[in-house]
């Protein structure tokens, strides 16, 4: 009978390799210390086992023989002292001889007795017999099978079962390892499984390589260099190509173990022991998964890591146990103690900064892109020329905003602008007070000595594995370590990422938002307030860094899908405890795979230096909020102005149009012209002296008393009246009325207003300042002229024709309307739209309409025509309630003020029509977003000024010019100028803003 030189185990006689530890016969039988090895090498066992129990009596009992062979035999005995049950391995008598057998026999009791691991064969003692001096080991007593006696007992294996026997095996080397051993030779042989328990034990240390210098030497001794030691089915390629080895030859061969135990086959295949050897450095086995469908994928790959031709793609000892025995003993706390609330902080703070960049970037869109309706470039007042019919209007028509005309509808996008702005409010709300959470929470971590990018993998940490990557235990144990630090490194890069694109989007349109209305940009101009390449400026790095998230989370998506989810993580939110002190945390460190050392406390200054910038990041975050508000603002406000100036600019331009081709005022000053009286010159002193009296609201030293009983016929409207009463008169006219209308034309007031209308030159305006032009501050400050006793008076007159009429004296009546005519070219010379108004008034109701009535009773029908069409233009044209918000509206876009500029020169309007529209063309900057962020632009000024200097036909225009934009500049400032460098300042940091905001407001 032939058995085999490695495990002792019975080989049929003509069997090449050892059927139970896979040896090579030939090579074993070639050795000369078992050159043949028969049934009877040991010649009398009986004879041995006297011998043995009288050496080891009176501390052990020989019970029985368990087995024997070529290389000794081994006992079954007791222990009376501790009841228990050991082995007894002894060396053969022939081998004891030989100093190699027995040096190794020494081997394996010092390899198995300096490891103190559960699954370890256990030596409670060596020694030698005393009459033969045969060496024996006293050694734990498995009671059960090798593995491969238990793999043909059971046929196949489960997964459970191999992960429990492989990682049983993975820890026994771990522990081997850690001692600095080798041990060449695992093979299911040398591996013993407890019957009961299903135990796995690691024995046979024999073969076991030190790797320390000292031990390094007597291992050369042992062993002869270029010789192959161990099993060849199970050897690594190290030892194959005769190599040193290190504790990864004993990954090599545990995975052929696990690969066999799981498969039912071996990875390779070969039939000689050189053939062995070449398949182990040159063939690349067949995945598990391949073999065996069901087996999970993470032990798969574990294992085909084990098999891997360089000792350093394949798994350390540690990895693999923690890989295969899923129990707490392998894992590390996680979240660590007393971090619990800081789980995930950093991801929740990332997707809080994401939510509030898409709350600043859709008030971006808006700004970038706003509707039609609310753009102010171009003839943008084209769009409202959508007109209809409304009985009442100057024109008979009036324009309305209809959704085709406003090319959108811009109460979404004021919704849009008001929803952004107010998330991003309660955005960065959040994110201020979870920031301060997170910086709270790692400056007390910090300051227990927690290592910074242990606290960030416990912030980025998205399902509460991060701890198994550290460790890599379960699932992640299939993983080497440079892929789980790329996981890891993964997830900081993803949150990172994340909140690196939100937090560049709030600031860099924060940033942008600040420099407008600090007014440190330049926003000149008709287009959208956020231009589209800011958009761009703030899209594209956002993009980018976003894209590389997305690259991190595709590579950590790569490494982790294969392996099986963990159910939702809750973690812990036990509060950090400040007076703990350091043991803990170096406790934890020290539990790490790597047995790294404990952390360093950080210094007392971290917790202030935290909390000051997160104070400095609140500050600049309200402020941030403020000035995008105060963009937001400007562009609601200026929106609605735009809507609301529109169908008047339709209508003005229209208006203007028109004008051009018929000029209604110059044809009725030109028939007008026929009828007014001589003119005098009677002293610029005097001509104002007049006037005040006339304008005067009360009678003074001087002044013309009130009109009495005859004021009741100048009440109301007073062309369709006088008219009325020129028809009348040539009939009859009652007495009552007659002995008014008498009164009215001899009346003083009349009488003044009749001297007036005579002089050649009358400067009204000039006669309603208390005070030289030049001296007043602003617009305000002047006096509201007393333009209405000026058309009471020209009614009067008015009634004074009527009365010349009843007497038969046609040229007389003529005469009065003609001074009436007379007084409105003195009106047209005021540089006011309100005397303009009245000149105008004057013109058609006290003037043309009844000088046609007085031609028809003079039989002159066709003049009288003329004089009626005359009048119909000039009310068609010029009485318009649209003329104030018209001229603003062509003053919109300073960049396009062509329409505006042609407007003010116009000879064909009346002068104070053309000045008031300077006061236009200062008000036009509220339909303009950019200007109500900076402020009115350089190009307004100078349009405005001039275009008053060229108004030679309007006396003061160029005063009014200037006058008007100094009240516009001091109406929009935050202080006078000249103020403190306080007020300063605050025009500079946006109040001037909120100021010109309200002003637009109240005007909208």
């Amino acid at each position: 009978m032939r058995f085999c030189p490695e495990c002792a185990a019975v080989v049929p006689g003509d069997a090449a390799f050892c059927p139970t530890c896979g040896a090579a016969l030939e090579e074993a039988a070639s050795e000369a210390a078992v050159a043949e090895v028969s049934a009877g090498a040991i010649d009398d066992i009986d004879s041995l086992r006297r011998e043995l129990a009288d050496s080891l009596a009176p501390q052990y009992e020989i019970l029985k023989l368990l087995g024997q062979g070529g290389m000794g035999a081994v006992f079954l005995a007791r222990e009376p002292a501790l009841r228990r049950l050991v082995a007894v391995k002894i060396l053969a008598p022939r081998l004891a001889a030989d100093p190699t057998a027995r040096a190794r026999f020494s081997r394996e009791a010092r390899s198995a007795a300096a490891i103190s691991h559960p699954n370890v064969v256990r030596v409670y003692g060596v020694g030698e017999t005393a009459e033969s001096g045969l060496p024996y080991i006293v050694m734990q007593y498995v009671e059960g099978s090798t593995l491969s006696e238990w793999v043909r007992k059971r046929g196949k294996v489960s997964e459970r079962e191999a992960r429990r026997v492989v990682g049983h095996v993975a820890a026994a080397l771990d522990a081997a390892h850690r001692r600095g051993l080798v041990h060449r030779d695992i093979k299911p042989a040398n591996i013993l499984i407890e019957a009961e328990s299903g135990h796995a034990y690691v024995a046979d240390f024999g073969l076991t390589a030190a790797l320390t210098a000292g031990d390094a030497t007597e291992t050369t001794r042992l062993t002869t260099p270029g010789v192959m030691l161990g099993t060849p089915v199970y050897m690594s390629p190290e030892q194959a190509g005769t190599k040193p080895v290190g504790p990864k030859s004993d990954l090599y061969s545990l995975g052929v173990v696990a690969y066999e135990l799981l498969t039912g086959e071996l990875p390779l295949t070969a039939g000689t022991v050189l053939g062995w050897a070449a398949a182990h450095l040159r063939d690349t086995p067949s995945s598990v998964s391949e073999r065996r469908t069901e087996i999970s994928a993470d032990v798969a790959r574990l294992v085909d890591r084990c098999l891997a031709k360089r000792p350093e793609d394949r798994p350390d000892a540690q990895e693999m146990a923690r890989g295969l025995l899923p129990t707490l003993e392998t894992e590390i706390e996680w979240p660590p103690p007393g971090l619990g609330p800081l789980h995930s902080r950093a991801r929740t703070l990332a997707r809080v900064a994401l939510a509030t960049a898409a709350a600043v970037l859709l008030v971006a869109l808006a700004l970038t892109f706003p509707p039609e309706v609310v753009g102010v470039d171009g003839n943008w007042w084209e769009r409202f020329e959508a007109l209809r019919e409304v009985s009442g209007s100057a024109l008979g028509v009036r324009s309305e905003v209809t959704e085709e005309a406003a090319g959108g509808r811009p109460w979404l996008w004021e919704g849009l602008l008001v929803v952004g702005l107010s998330a991003f409010g309660i955005g960065l709300v959040v994110l201020a007070l979870l920031s301060r959470r997170v910086w709270t929470l790692l400056a007390r971590s910090r300051r227990l000595g927690w290592r910074w990018w242990t606290l960030i993998d416990i912030a980025v940490d998205p399902d509460g594995r991060n701890g198994l990557l550290i460790s890599g235990a379960r699932e992640f144990a299939s993983l080497p370590v440079p892929s789980r630090g790329e996981v890891l490194q993964a997830r900081r890069i993803q949150v990172g990422a994340q909140l690196g694109a939100g937090l560049w989007v709030i600031a860099a349109l924060g940033l942008w938002a600040w420099a407008v209305v600090a007014e440190a940009a330049s926003l000149d101009g008709s287009g959208p307030v956020l231009g589209l390449p800011v958009w761009l400026l703030v899209v594209l790095p956002a993009g980018f860094v976003g894209g590389v998230g997305m690259a991190a989370g595709l590579r950590e998506s790569r490494r982790v899908r294969p392996l099986p989810r963990r159910r939702a993580y809750a973690a812990p939110v036990a509060p950090l405890e400040a007076d703990s002190g350091t043991e803990e945390v170096a406790s934890w460190y020290a539990s790490l795979p790597d047995g790294s050392s404990p952390a360093s406390v950080s210094r007392g200054w971290l917790g202030p230096a935290i909390g000051g910038a997160w104070l400095g990041g609140t500050l600049v975050s309200l402020l941030v909020l403020v000035a995008l508000a105060e963009v937001v603002g400007a562009a609601l406000v200026a929106g609605r102005v735009v809507r609301r100036l529109g169908p008047d600019t339709a209508e003005l331009v229209a208006t203007l149009d028109r004008i051009s081709v018929l000029d209604p005022l110059r044809a009725a000053r030109e028939v007008a012209a026929a009828y007014l009286p001589g003119r005098e010159p009677v002293g610029e002193s005097t001509s104002v002296e007049w006037a005040r009296r006339l304008m005067a609201h009360v009678a003074g030293p001087g002044s013309p008393p009130p009109y009495g009983q005859g004021a009741t016929l100048l009440a109301g409207p007073g062309g369709s009246r006088l008219a009325a009463a020129l028809r009348a008169a040539q009939s009859r006219l009652p007495a009552d009325t007659a002995r008014l209308v008498e009164e009215l034309a001899q009346h003083p007031r009349t009488a003044l207003f009749r001297r007036l209308a005579g002089a050649a030159d009358v400067d009204l305006f000039a006669a309603a300042l208390e005070r030289p032009l030049t001296s007043y501050d602003s617009l305000g400050q002047l006096p509201q002229p007393g333009y209405p006793r000026l058309g009471e008076a020209g009614r009067a007159n008015g009634w004074a024709a009527v009365l010349a009429v009843y007497r038969g004296q046609h040229d007389r009546a003529a005469a009065r309307l003609g001074e009436n005519a007379a007084f409105a070219e003195h009106l047209l010379r005021v540089p006011t739209e309100f005397a303009g108004r009245y000149a105008v008034i004057m013109l058609r109701e006290l003037t043309l309409l009844p000088l046609a009535e007085l031609e028809e009773l003079r039989g002159n029908a066709e003049r009288a025509d003329e004089l009626r069409a005359i009048a119909e233009q000039l009310h068609e044209h010029l009485i318009a309630e649209f003329w104030a918000t018209g001229m603003a509206g062509l003053a919109a876009n300073p960049e396009n003020d062509s329409r505006l500029v042609e407007a003010l020169r116009s000879p064909r309007l009346p002068p104070g029509y053309r000045v008031e529209g300077l006061n236009g063309g200062w008000r036009g900057f509220c339909a303009n977003a950019r200007e109500i962020l900076s402020g009115p632009s350089s190009r307004r000024r100078s349009t405005v000024l001039v275009a008053a200097e060229s108004m030679t036909s309007a006396g003061h225009a160029l005063a009014l010019g200037n006058l008007t934009a100094e009240t516009w500049e001091r109406r929009l400032k935050v202080s006078p100028a000249g103020s403190t460098w306080l007020g300063r300042a605050g025009e500079r940091v946006g109040l001037g803003v909120w100021k010109r905001l309200q002003v637009c407001a109240a005007g909208s």
